[in-house]
This record gives structure tokens, sequence and C-alpha cells, in this order.
């Protein structure tokens, strides 16, 4: 076998063998929850920012900082009670991240800490902040 195969053959099986291995990670990492965790955020910032993002949102909009009103707004209509009590989490974040594309189409944006963030992000940091303090 030639070496470039070899490599080749080597990366894509490490690459298979940890994507299972990441996401099984990622849902006991600490994030408590696929409502709480902000996916495309969390791949640009850390979790000490996000949930500094959280506070500062919370501090922001106190009739927000709790934990069953922010729930019940990130669960929304869109995601039933059914939903809810599975533990289809790639579900779960695909509506999330559609919500949060639909935030940034319709102008429902803030700034926060020098960031903007749709209002979908910023509530998945305020819930965030609230698990993890």
């Amino acid at each position: 076998m030639k070496r470039r195969n070899f490599i080749l053959l080597t990366t894509a099986a490490v690459v298979g063998a940890a994507v299972p291995l990441i996401h099984r990670w990622d849902e006991i990492s600490g994030w408590g929850s696929p409502f709480a965790q902000p996916q495309i955020l969390s791949l640009i910032t850390t979790r000490r920012n996000i949930k500094v993002l959280g506070r500062t949102y919370m501090e922001r909009f106190p009739s927000e900082s709790n934990y069953n009103v922010l729930f019940n707004l990130l669960s929304g209509k869109q995601l039933n009670s059914k939903l809810m009590h599975e533990s289809d989490t790639r579900l779960i974040r695909s509506k999330l991240n559609a919500r949060i594309v639909d935030d940034f189409h319709n102008e429902r944006t803030l700034i926060l800490n020098g960031w903007v963030l749709s209002v979908t992000e910023a509530r998945q940091c305020a819930l965030y902040y609230l698990l993890q303090s």
C-alpha cells in the first residue's frame, strides 16, 4: 500500500470513528439541553462568553430571566410537547437553527456586548446561563 493511500484511509477511519463520539460528547458535555446551546455561536466563541451574553440578555429583559419562561419561548409553536419529551436532539436543533435564520431574515436581532445575535440565540445563551449558574 502506498503511503498516500495509507494516510488517506487512516484519516478517514479516524474521522469516521470520531464523529459519533463528538456527537455523544456534545450531548453529555454540560450544555444541559439542546435548547440551551446556541449551536452556531458555540462554534465561534467560548462557553464563558455565552454565559456572559446570557446574563447580559437577562439584565436587558428581566421578564425573561426565568427558566420556564425561556424554555417556553424557545420551544414555541414549532416544537410541540411530544417533541420536547423525545430525545431527538438533532430535530430540536434543526428547528432552532431554522428559527435563528428566520430571526435574521425578519430582523429580530439585537446587539449584546458587540455581538449581533438573533433573539433565539440570545435566549439560548440566557437559558445556558441559568442552567450553569
